[in-house]
């Protein structure tokens, strides 16, 4: 299940995972409703290029080392994206996907839930700082 030198990153990965746990949940539950009537999805604006960064990258791979979702060959739009909606299981969409709360979503959303949401990605930002740190450096560690 891991090197030890991997511990740190795994640990990371499952925190983050945790702290993204509510915003996943905010999303599943209003995305459904509000993104098939959105005239500009921002899944459709997004550069494919730009979706996945290195933290998503090793999160994906410390979470799940059976393989990350590979996607699809578009060029435009989120490589995610198909005409039924998102092809990624919520526990593998990347942050950038989670960190954008657009007006309508923050609309749906209580004051309460919006600032716990918000709450919960900045920690995960912090956190994903953290993962890449922690991930390039336990390469090679004894």
């Amino acid at each position: 299940m891991g090197l030890p030198a991997q511990r740190p990153a795994r640990e990371l990965a499952l925190r983050i995972s945790q702290t993204l746990e509510l915003p996943r949940r905010v999303f599943a539950r209003h995305c459904p409703e509000l993104c098939p009537d959105c005239a500009r999805p921002c899944c459709a604006r997004i550069s494919r290029h730009g979706i996945l960064d290195a933290a998503d990258l090793i999160l994906m791979a410390v979470l799940n080392p059976d393989g990350a979702p590979y996607p699809s060959a578009r060029s435009e739009a989120c490589p995610f994206l198909s005409p039924e909606g998102c092809e990624l299981p919520w526990s593998a969409r990347p942050y950038a996907c989670l960190h954008y709360v657009c007006d309508a979503l923050r609309r749906a959303m209580s004051p309460e839930e919006a600032q716990e949401v918000e709450r919960a990605l900045a920690r995960a930002g912090e956190l994903r700082s953290e993962l890449v740190a922690a991930y390039t450096q336990g390469r090679g560690t004894p």
